[in-house]
C-alpha cells in the first residue's frame, strides 16, 4: 500500500483513469490495443486502474480484489453453469457492486470501457453514472448491434438484425449454430434495448474506423455521440534495416470461417511456385489442414502459435502479410503492424481495412471472395518484390505519420476532456 499511495501523491495533477475489459490478458486485438493504452496512459503521467473479470492468466495488479469472479463463457459444460452464464450476460450483482467498491476507494475522473459483454455486462454502467464519471467506450466489434459480434452469418456478411429484428439471431441461429446460444443472445439484445443501458449511460462510443461510425449511424446510434479514433502502432518497435525477402507469403490471425483463409488456401493451389506461412490456431484448423492434405499442397505449413520474436522474424523476412477477411474488419490492427514492418499488404477491401490499405499506396486490394483478383496481386508481389517494397515503405511511411502514439494520445485527451465538460 505504500506503492500505491506513492503513486497517488506522484500523479495528484493527472488523470485517474479507470479501464475496463474483461480479459485482462493477451487474448486478442482488443487486448492488444488495451495494453498498449495503458503503457501510453502512465508514460504521460496518468494512473490506469483495471476492472476486469478474475482469471489465472491476467496481468498482475493491485486491483484485482475487485474482479468479478470468473464465468466459462465458451464452454459451459452443467446447467448450473449455463444459467450461471445467461444471468452474467444480462445483469451482474456482483459486477454492479463490485465496481461501486472500487469507485468508492479510486474516485476516478474518467471510465474508459472496451469489451464488457457477457463476462461483466452493462449492469455497471447505471452505477459508474451514479457517480456523475464520463463513461467512453471503444467499439472494437459490432456486438452493440449485431448479436454474435460479427455482421456475419450463414457465410455472408449480415445485417438482418437492423431495426431492433434480433429475432433474426435465433431464426438463422447466428452464435456458434445453436439454438440455445442463440436464443440467450436475442433475449440479452432485447433487454439492454429496452433499458437503453449503453445509449443512456454512455457519453461518447470511440469507433476505430470510420466504416464503423457509419455502420453504427446506420444501425441507430446517434452520430453525435460517435468519434473516430483508429488504432495506434509504434514504429519505433519495429525499425529495422530493409532485408531480401523469403519467397513466402504469410498469414497471421484466428483460423476461423470468416476470416477467409480457405481462400487463401484456395488461391496457393495456383501458385506452387511460391510458399505460405500460417500462424495461428482457431476452429477451422482441422478443416484447412485437410484441404492442404487432400490437395497435396507442399507449399503451405501451419506454424501454431508462436511468441512475438518469432512471429517479428516471420513479418520481416516474408514478401507480403495477405488478410483475406469475409468480414467487416472494424480496423485492421494486423495490416497496420505489418505495415510497420514496411511489409506490403494484400487485403480484401472489407470493414476498414481499405482505410490502412490504401490501394496502390499502402497495399493492395481485392475484392472479398475473389480468388481470382488475389491471385492477381499475389503473383504481382512475385513478379515485381521492388515494386512491392516500395508499398511497404509507403506505408510505413503512413503509420508514422497518421497512428503514432504521440497523435493517438493527443486525440484521446481531447475525447477525454470534451466528456468532462
Amino acid at each position: 500500500m505504500a506503492y500505491h499511495k506513492t503513486k497517488l501523491k506522484k500523479l495528484s495533477i493527472s488523470m485517474k483513469i479507470l479501464q475496463i475489459n474483461k480479459f485482462f490478458y493477451q487474448q486478442g486485438g482488443a487486448e492488444r490495443y488495451l495494453f498498449n493504452l495503458i503503457k501510453l496512459l502512465e508514460d504521460n503521467g496518468h494512473e490506469v486502474i483495471p476492472f476486469t473479470m478474475a482469471d489465472e492468466k491476467n496481468q498482475p495488479t493491485l486491483w484485482s480484489k475487485y474482479f468479478v469472479s470468473k464465468v466459462e463463457t465458451l464452454a459451459p459444460r452443467t446447467l448450473k453453469e449455463k444459467l450461471r452464464v445467461f444471468g452474467r450476460m444480462i445483469y451482474s450483482f456482483e459486477a454492479k457492486r463490485k465496481i461501486e467498491n472500487l469507485i468508492k476507494e479510486v474516485r476516478p475522473d474518467l471510465v474508459h470501457l472496451h469489451n464488457i459483454y457477457h463476462q461483466i455486462s452493462p449492469s455497471i454502467l447505471s452505477v459508474i453514472k451514479k457517480f456523475k464519471i464520463p463513461i467512453v467506450m471503444t467499439v472494437h466489434d459490432y456486438k452493440l448491434i449485431c448479436p454474435n459480434y460479427i455482421l456475419y452469418t450463414k457465410n455472408s456478411t449480415c445485417q438482418r438484425c437492423r431495426g431492433q429484428k434480433y429475432y433474426n439471431a435465433l431464426k438463422y441461429r447466428c452464435l456458434k449454430n445453436s439454438f440455445f446460444a442463440s436464443l440467450a443472445v436475442m433475449i440479452e439484445m432485447y433487454f439492454h434495448k429496452f433499458l437503453k443501458i449503453y445509449q443512456k449511460n454512455i457519453d461518447l462510443f470511440i469507433a476505430p474506423s470510420n466504416f464503423v461510425k457509419e455502420k453504427l449511424i446506420y444501425f441507430g446510434l446517434p452520430a453525435n455521440k460517435i468519434a473516430v479514433l483508429p488504432h495506434f502502432i509504434n514504429p519505433k518497435l519495429t525499425e529495422h534495416q530493409n532485408c531480401s525477402p523469403e519467397n513466402y507469403f504469410l498469414y497471421l490471425g484466428r483460423l476461423k470461417e470468416e476470416k477467409g483463409v480457405e481462400l487463401l488456401l484456395r488461391a496457393m493451389k495456383e501458385l506452387p511456385e511460391t510458399n505460405l506461412k500460417i500462424i495461428g490456431t482457431g476452429p477451422e484448423e482441422q478443416a484447412l489442414k485437410k484441404y492442404v492434405k487432400e490437395n497435396n499442397l507442399t507449399n503451405i505449413n501451419f506454424l501454431g502459435k508462436l511468441n512475438q520474436e518469432k512471429i517479428s522474424d516471420l513479418i520481416k523476412n516474408s514478401l507480403a502479410i495477405i488478410i483475406p477477411s469475409r468480414v467487416w474488419e472494424t480496423f485492421g490492427l494486423t495490416g497496420a503492424e505489418a505495415l510497420a514492418y514496411q511489409k506490403p499488404v494484400i487485403a480484401s477491401a472489407m470493414g476498414g481495412l481499405p482505410e490502412i490499405i490504401i490501394d496502390g499506396k499502402t497495399g493492395l486490394l481485392f475484392s472479398s471472395e475473389n480468388i481470382g483478383e488475389l491471385m492477381e496481386k499475389m503473383k504481382w508481389v512475385l513478379n515485381n518484390k521492388e515494386a512491392a517494397q516500395k508499398l511497404g515503405e509507403q506505408g510505413y511511411n503512413f503509420i508514422k505519420a497518421n497512428l503514432s502514439p504521440e497523435e493517438h494520445y493527443d486525440k484521446l485527451m481531447k475525447i477525454y476532456e470534451q466528456v468532462q465538460k
